[in-house]
């Protein structure tokens, strides 16, 4: 029984070991390997051109633009007068909504430009010296006081810290991370010399899964989460840390998570779809009866004193449709998107909205 929980045991570890495939050399000769070159990575994976052909495909696929878009081809096809009268407004509508889109989309790549060329303390050897976020290494020791935000994905070498994770989860609570115990024990000079093996997994989406483990001298210890904080967290407890990057750039845990989550539309856009939609159907049903009943009409009664012109039940098909456009009004639409442009705007600027650490 003892030697099969041995083996058991046995083939635990060898599991491990088969998944632990990278791994992070500190004070050695030998170099660690860098997976990616820079410690940055865009938020939606676009440079400032590309942003405005992502919003023009984003807003040219939404149903209410293919509505509008189809009223005003059929105003073209049936009365040639009318041409332009939903265009017009379908134009404006379709221009407010990715000026306000490319406003939004441009500041966050300035904020995201900005915050990696902020500095942090790197510590090699003897030496300290500070380099800009977007110029760590995969391997670097970051020192790390109060207030500061973790610049990529860390595993905590030396000190106790509480983490707040809101810009990271969403949650509002504080995380309570811890060092090494191997590490913990030495001081900072010995850590500075001391020649340490981090063998640690392939970056993965998921948060609260890392596995790894280190070697220093004839001493293992295994690392897991409670050794590990993500990129975006902010140090909210006294005093400082020291870390060690582990996943820099796009294969930080948030970055990944980015990457794989769709872009969500708010609870305003979504419901305006969905009426919008409800309200094609009734068009379309309203549409297809009438100009049934017009067609037999016309087939059984004919005009009175003016005989009607012969027009095919497509045709009649179109005018209906066109006639029961009304009910979805264009300009209700460009109301809402200028409004809601407004409003943000507002809140933005509002310094009674903020967070009191942000002021």
């Amino acid at each position: 029984m003892e030697k099969e929980i041995e083996m058991t045991k046995w083939e635990e570890e060898k599991e491990e070991e088969k998944n632990l495939t990278r791994s992070i050399y500190v004070n050695m000769e030998q170099s660690t390997k860098q997976h990616v070159k820079k410690n940055y990575a865009p938020s939606r994976g676009y440079g400032k051109i590309g942003i405005i052909i992502k919003i023009c495909i984003e807003e040219t696929t939404r149903i209410s633009f293919i509505y509008f878009l189809l009223i005003s081809i059929i105003e073209g096809v049936i009365d040639k007068e009318k041409e332009g009268t939903t265009l017009a407004p379908l134009i404006v509508l379709i221009t407010v909504t990715c000026i306000k889109e490319w406003i939004e989309e441009y500041g966050r790549i300035k904020k995201e430009e900005e915050e990696i060329k902020e500095k942090v303390v790197i510590i090699k050897g003897e030496s300290r010296r500070r380099i800009r976020i977007k110029d760590i290494k995969e391997g670097d020791m970051i020192e790390l006081d109060e207030n500061e935000t973790v610049p990529c994905d860390c595993i905590i070498l030396q000190g106790k810290v509480s983490i707040e994770t809101t810009e990271t989860n969403g949650r509002n609570e504080l995380e309570k991370k811890e060092g090494i115990k191997i590490i913990q024990r030495m001081t900072e000079e010995e850590m500075r010399k001391e020649e340490m093996s981090f063998y640690i997994e392939e970056p993965k989406e998921k948060e609260e899964e890392f596995e790894g483990k280190v070697h220093i001298g004839k001493e293992e210890e295994k690392v897991g989460i409670k050794n590990f904080i993500r990129k975006g967290s902010i140090i909210r407890s006294e005093g400082r840390i020291i870390v060690l990057a582990c996943y820099i750039g796009k294969e930080t845990k948030s970055v990944m998570r980015k990457e794989k989550r769709r872009k969500k539309r708010s609870y305003i856009d979504n419901m305006k779809e969905y009426y919008i939609m409800i309200m094609i159907i009734i068009c379309l049903i309203m549409g297809i009866i009438s100009s049934e009943l017009y067609k037999r009409w016309g087939e059984e009664k004919g005009g009175w004193y003016i005989n009607y012109a012969t027009k095919t039940r497509w045709r009649i098909f179109l005018e209906r449709i066109y006639e029961y456009s009304g009910i979805i009004p264009i300009s209700v639409i460009i109301t809402i998107e200028i409004a809601r442009s407004l409003q943000k705007r507002n809140i933005e600027i509002d310094e009674d909205m903020k967070n009191k650490k942000e002021k």
